[in-house]
């Protein structure tokens, strides 16, 4: 049953990390399309710079952001982890995924009723 959930997570994960790589697309387009207007016709787009931070980085980070700690892809500090021995190295491994898991539990419940109160005005 474990092997299933994780075959699941995998290929949403693969999705998500599709859907990014479409937005970083769409990036490198509107940028290049925004130069063009503004250097050619003089007439840049208003809303490009709004959509790329705001939208497009911030799905970006966020839809490959499982995928890239399941790979082991991410930023990792380790310079306490060299002295450690494995078994202090598996503990801090396991703090760090626990305060990794109150702290993204706390972004996505207060997200969750910011976007309810968004919803309710």
């Amino acid at each position: 049953m474990l092997d299933g959930i994780l075959r699941a997570v995998g290929r949403i994960e693969k999705i998500a990390s599709t859907i990014a790589a479409v937005f970083m697309f769409a990036i490198m387009m509107i940028v290049f399309s925004d130069v063009i207007m503004r250097y050619v016709f003089n007439r840049p787009f208003s809303w490009a710079y709004d959509l790329i931070w705001i939208y497009l980085m911030a799905g970006v980070f966020f839809l490959v952001l499982s995928e890239a700690y399941t790979s082991r892809a991410h930023v990792s500090v380790d310079i306490l982890q060299q002295k450690f021995s494995p078994a202090m190295i598996r503990l801090s491994e396991i703090v760090t995924c626990l305060v990794g898991i109150v702290v993204f539990s706390l972004i996505a419940y207060l997200g969750f009723l910011r976007a309810v109160d968004s919803f309710q005005s």
